[in-house]
């Protein structure tokens, strides 16, 4: 039977806050079954990615499907908070064993360490794009992003140049952008 304890619930939350300083959580526990994690602030693009017209977007309320994250624009972000929320736990001595899912569908037979779902804003708080949050990303998560959802234009010495983020085309944002490039590595023209 699916259980979780507030105890590995926080040490998730722990995880996700040292992991991701930019992204403001809510990491809550539902049923002693359930993780909850909804991401609630951030400087990411999150709900750029749904669109009207796929009957998706819900006024910055939006579930992910974290076993098909290939759908998503910033798969990247998504899988790093479910591998958090398998190994969390665990690695702070609160569960016995690892996270695990031994169900077989095909007999009707569901058997989890416990459940997740992750979600971009609530239903009754819509999901905040806050660009000034730049500044916490870590070098490393500021470089992943970069890799994976802008284009880098570098210069002869490889110092990044210019950056276009091909889901904003916004002018503002791409200079905030690269002034925080300049701050955190000191390397943008």
């Amino acid at each position: 039977m699916a259980y979780i304890g507030a105890d590995s619930v926080k040490a998730i939350r722990n995880a996700l806050k040292a992991e991701f300083p930019e992204i403001k959580f809510s990491v809550t526990l539902d049923n002693h079954s359930s993780v909850m994690v909804s991401i609630m602030e951030s400087p990411y693009n999150l709900i750029n990615e749904f669109t009207v017209d796929d009957g998706t977007i819900n006024e910055g309320y939006q579930n992910i499907n974290h076993y098909y994250t290939d759908r998503y624009a910033y798969k990247a972000i998504y899988d790093k908070i479910w591998d958090i929320v398998k190994s969390a736990p665990y690695d702070a001595g609160t569960m016995d064993e690892p996270w695990f899912d031994k169900s077989d569908i095909q007999s009707d037979y569901f058997h989890t360490a416990y459940y997740f779902t992750l979600r971009v804003g609530k239903w009754n708080k819509a999901y905040v794009w806050n660009q000034d949050k730049w500044g916490k990303v870590s070098k490393k998560n500021f470089l992943a992003y970069c890799h994976k959802y802008c284009m880098a234009w570098l210069d002869d010495d490889g110092r990044i140049t210019w950056l276009e983020n091909p889901y904003n085309k916004e002018k503002n944002a791409m200079k905030n952008l690269l002034k925080i490039a300049d701050e955190r590595m000191g390397a943008v023209a």
